[in-house]
């Protein structure tokens, strides 16, 4: 009887070094195309085209939308290359935007344009990205949404991402910069042995900051929360409450109202025909607990600004972080709700890791809440001032303002040009099996 894929798979692993293995994935058809490098080198030569920034992305989202306006309002010009439709209006934010098919379109895309720099968005697959950075048609940034290495639990990588990971190395050491959202490129390099050729920035998510926040008098009657963001949604029914559910269970117990605005990923897989059958059980049982259709990213935080509390509670992710997240994810991430809420002009309660803590602290917008299952009592709140935390959101946001953001990264998109105007365009090489 001959042996089924798994078996076959498994044989591959256990005889073939993961280091091996990566490289092999990455021998492909087109890594020595000459013609594509005959375009990227031409590319390269040509004149750079002032105040312009192509960026890349294969799913445009929140960063991607609130960069390109930040810079935009800067008097750049942003063309965007991308893959899927984007959750934002391109009108507000772009000055051209096409669509690629593969990473070899958008190579040949990216040759037709002169920019200061390429900037890279990727999030847990690297194919276009390490296409760019091998050719270098130009300066290259890259920008790592969810950094794998370190933060991604190892038995995950290896079943699902294995190929990924040499590709996402690859790209972190090799691109002449790194625009770094949260801290987690620092693991790979302190812990793991990466390292990175190009400059450094750690540029936050940031806010629109383009809605007034009206003043509001302390809420009367039963609280709102509304948390907005991926939700995590098991495909079967296994019989076990998801700690989403059990925490959702004891905010509403208490008198709080909880809204629920599930990102369109999610929405557009679990939610548009019929919710997950946990999440169905609360809706229909719960008068506290709604969820809405998802919103584009560049309208969500108008939408949930009529609510009195945004909420992001680490524990009730619990079953399915767990089994996907390493620890260090815990002290090293962040994540784009938080400007949301600030956008939106809502204090946050919050239980969630080391650095995005460290942030609401810092901006003095919100206060640490326990896990909600083990605040009893009507205490899931605490004794926070949230009235008067709301009062710190409008300086917040106009810290965090995208156009004032997005200077520094200007100054690093024209250092990295300067350089090149010093040392001569870039070559492109051979890829990771070269690195």
């Amino acid at each position: 009887m001959l042996p089924t894929i798994d078996q076959l798979r498994a044989v591959w692993r256990r005889l073939i070094p993961l280091s091996l293995r990566s490289r092999l994935w990455r021998i492909r058809a087109g890594w020595s195309d000459l013609s594509l490098r005959a375009r990227a080198a031409a590319a390269r030569k040509r004149l750079r085209t002032s105040k312009q920034v192509v960026f890349v992305a294969d799913r445009p989202s929140s960063r991607e939308a609130k960069l390109a306006y930040g810079l935009r309002q800067n008097g750049w010009q942003v063309i965007l290359l991308h893959k899927e439709p984007a959750a934002f209006d391109l009108s507000r934010c772009c000055h051209e935007a096409r669509q690629y098919s593969d990473a070899r379109e958008a190579l040949e895309l990216a040759c037709s344009y002169a920019p200061v720099a390429y900037h890279l968005f990727s999030s847990w697959n690297f194919d276009v990205a390490e296409t760019l950075v091998r050719y270098k048609p130009g300066k290259i940034v890259f920008d790592d949404y969810d950094v794998l290495a370190g933060m991604i639990r190892s038995d995950y990588l290896e079943a699902h991402y294995a190929c990924q990971v040499a590709l996402e190395r690859y790209c972190l050491e090799n691109a002449d910069g790194l625009c770094c959202r949260s801290l987690e490129t620092q693991y790979p390099k302190r812990r793991m042995g990466y390292r990175y050729r190009g400059k450094r920035l750690l540029l936050l998510d940031c806010c629109w900051n383009d809605q007034p926040v009206a003043p509001r008098p302390p809420a009367a009657g039963e609280l709102h929360l509304v948390y907005a963001g991926n939700v995590p949604c098991p495909e079967t029914d296994s019989g076990k409450q998801p700690a989403f559910v059990d925490c959702a269970e004891a905010i509403t117990a208490q008198g709080i109202h909880l809204h629920i605005y599930p990102s369109h990923e999610v929405w557009v897989r679990f939610f548009a025909k019929n919710p997950p059958k946990p999440i169905a059980r609360l809706l229909q049982t719960n008068p506290r607990f709604h969820v809405h259709p998802t919103v584009p990213a560049d309208a969500i935080a108008d939408e949930i600004s009529r609510f009195d509390i945004a909420w992001f509670d680490v524990a009730a992710f619990d079953d399915s972080y767990h089994a996907l997240y390493t620890p260090e994810k815990y002290v090293y991430a962040s994540t784009n709700k938080i400007f949301d809420y600030l956008d939106a002009g809502l204090p946050i309660a919050m239980n969630a890791p080391k650095f995005q803590e460290f942030l609401v602290r810092r901006l003095r917008v919100g206060s640490k809440v326990q896990t909600a299952s083990a605040a009893g009592g009507g205490g899931y709140l605490g004794g926070a001032d949230w009235h008067a935390l709301r009062s710190n959101v409008e300086r917040a946001r106009r810290t965090l303002f995208a156009a004032r953001q997005t200077k520094r990264l200007i100054a690093f998109y024209n250092a990295l040009a300067g350089e090149q105007a010093r040392r001569g365009p870039p070559a492109g090489d051979g890829g990771p099996c070269d690195a």
